[in-house]
């Protein structure tokens, strides 16, 4: 984890403008002043570790105060890599015994980035390092409830979830072929001898049946080609609900291509910088990259209103207000009646002591939006300003009886928040998101056209998959079938009950139950996978890594009390059996 001084500095280096090949700016250009507050944001840091790790709580604390007042100048609310590096501070205190420093710095940590999970995380670590596992089991399930909140981290977690369901599906489906094959291999392998017996050639029966059993191993890929075409010569064996799943392994098989980039590609939306970027904004938060992301955003969709106007109200926010002036005039350009971009343009000439041009603005406004009392409002405040009371009470009015008690909260406000600004350009995202979305799959159209055509070729196999089942059962079916012995299926010896009980899915498979069998295999398997899960998909997003132990204790517990009964069960029938032996 890179220390928060260089995250700092490297937030201010990519703040720069950069220029690209083609000559457009890939980056996002500060003013003096904010670089100014990035440096001062830095050295309040500083002294606020300084002061943590020294024990000095009190001077932490009012330093903090200041620190947090340099966060909102910016116009942010959060700081993640502050709030992460503050997390790692606290583990590493309370590793050390300083369980009062880990609290404080802690503490910090929410206030840095409020809401996200990987707080409540590092709680967990650490009421589990004071001695407190039950707290720590509680906190950490709050974190990832808690995670369902966040965008990027709920979508990610729900692919995650999918391609968890999906494997555990597929494992389970192969499973059951290898169960079915199991059971009614034996009559395969008497078909095979049959048929060639039929065919003149009764020495290659057995070897015919063999070769057609073992040949699928041999073939690369190994198991995939196994469980395929053993699922296609079992298919005339089977009842109408175990060709059921053999059909859905078939589909399954047929879909995951699809459903694989389907997720992938929602993965890489989420994770590409101007979607972070986006979001980011939105929600007021100043990561490491984040004037880097926005130069990005800019430059993939340079000429999209929505951007500029999102752009300029990010630079109204940091202060930067000639910046943000040109970037209205572009809003408004492409958007003559939009409302946010005339109220802050108008913003703009009051805070310049421009009242006549302000005024001219915030008519515009109240023309394009008459039921806007922000409009009225402003309105009022820059006819004050040039002393036209009886027009100023007049608008004023007009905006008291379009909302009173936000009038009245505006009107007591201290005379330099009194002006009300708009921010609807931040709120512009979800049509950012749908462009660059569409963006960022037209891209992936290209140099990866191989990949979708063998989306297609698997799909196609799924289908011949099919075709020979059908073709083979019906070629087969004047033959007949070999089905295994009565008393084969109900031997009553104890080694043949405890092998029936325990193995999942056994007994189903014997009776013909198809669905029952398959959900005796894929409930253990989906457990078992659990533990698996954060390796199978992907990374979420998260500064502090949570751990397995919660997912580890839950295959491990669900997979006990899947075998429980069954254990329960077995010793309840042999003993019974003992007791009637012994009668």
């Amino acid at each position: 984890m890179l220390p928060a001084r260089l995250v700092l500095l490297a937030t201010m280096v990519l703040a720069l403008p950069v220029h690209a090949a083609a000559g457009g700016v890939v980056g996002f250009e500060l003013t003096p002043e904010a670089q100014r507050s990035l440096v001062r944001l830095e050295e309040q840091w500083d002294q606020w570790t300084a002061a943590i790790e020294g024990q000095e709580y009190k001077r932490a604390s009012t330093v903090f105060e200041g620190l947090s007042g340099s966060i909102r100048d910016l116009g942010m609310s959060a700081v993640p890599d502050l709030a992460v590096a503050a997390e790692a501070l606290a583990i590493r205190a309370a590793r050390q015994g300083q369980f009062d420093k880990a609290t404080a710095a802690l503490a910090a940590a929410e206030r840095l980035d409020p809401g996200r999970p990987e707080h409540l995380f590092a709680s967990a670590r650490l009421a589990r390092l004071e001695g407190r596992p039950f707290a720590a089991a509680l906190l950490h399930v709050r974190g990832w409830l808690r995670l369902a909140s966040w965008r990027a981290e709920r979508r990610i977690a729900l692919t995650n979830i999918s391609l968890w369901l999906m494997v555990s599906a597929q494992i389970a489906c192969a499973l059951f072929v290898v169960l079915q094959l199991s059971v009614k291999g034996g009559g395969l392998l008497q078909d095979a001898r049959r048929l060639f017996t039929h065919l003149g050639a009764p020495g290659l029966g057995l070897a015919a049946g063999l070769t057609v059993l073992l040949l699928p191993a041999l073939l690369p890929p190994q198991p995939i080609w196994a469980i395929l075409v053993g699922s296609v010569l079992i298919w005339g064996y089977c009842t109408l609900s175990e060709r059921i799943v053999l059909a859905s392994l078939w589909l399954l098989w047929g879909a995951s291509p699809f459903l694989l980039d389907h997720g992938r590609q929602g993965v890489q939306e989420e994770l590409s910088p101007p979607l972070r970027a986006v979001e980011n904004l939105r929600r007021g938060r100043l990561h490491g990259e984040f004037f880097s992301d926005i130069g990005t955003l800019n430059g993939l969709l340079p000429d999209r209103v929505e951007v500029t106007h999102l752009l300029a109200d990010l630079h109204r926010t940091l202060g930067q207000w000639d910046a943000a002036r040109a970037h209205y005039g572009r809003v408004l350009t492409a958007e003559p009646s939009n409302t946010g971009a005339l109220l802050n343009i108008g913003s703009y000439y009051f805070l310049r002591g421009d009242y006549g041009s302000a005024v001219s603005y915030y008519k515009r406004a109240t023309q394009a939006a008459p039921d806007s009392p922000a409009a009225w409002f402003d309105l009022s405040q820059a006819y004050y300003q040039q002393y036209l009371f009886p027009e100023a009470q007049q608008a004023l009015d007009r905006a008291s009886a379009l909302d009173l008690a936000q009038v009245t909260v505006w009107s007591n406000a201290s005379a330099g928040q009194r002006l009300q600004v708009d921010g609807s350009g931040l709120s512009r995202g979800d049509a950012i998101r749908d462009d660059l979305a569409g963006l960022l799959r037209g891209e992936d159209h290209g140099p990866g056209g191989w990949q979708r055509r063998g989306r297609w070729i698997s799909l196609a196999a799924t289908l011949v998959l099919v075709a020979l089942a059908l073709t083979l059962h019906v070629a087969r079916r004047p033959y007949g079938y070999t089905e295994p012995g009565l008393d084969e299926l109900l031997s009553r010896s104890h080694g043949e009950r405890a092998w029936r009980e325990l193995l999942p899915g056994l007994a189903a498979a014997e009776a013909g139950e198809g669905v029952l069998a398959w959900l005796d295999l894929w409930v253990p398997t989906a457990l078992l996978l659990i533990p698996l899960g954060r390796t199978l998909a992907f990374d979420l997003p998260l500064g502090f890594d949570p751990g397995g132990g919660l997912l580890w204790a839950l295959g491990l517990g669900g997979l006990v009390i899947y075998l429980l009964p069954r254990l329960v069960r077995l010793l309840l029938r042999l003993r019974g059996g003992r007791v009637l032996e012994a009668s």
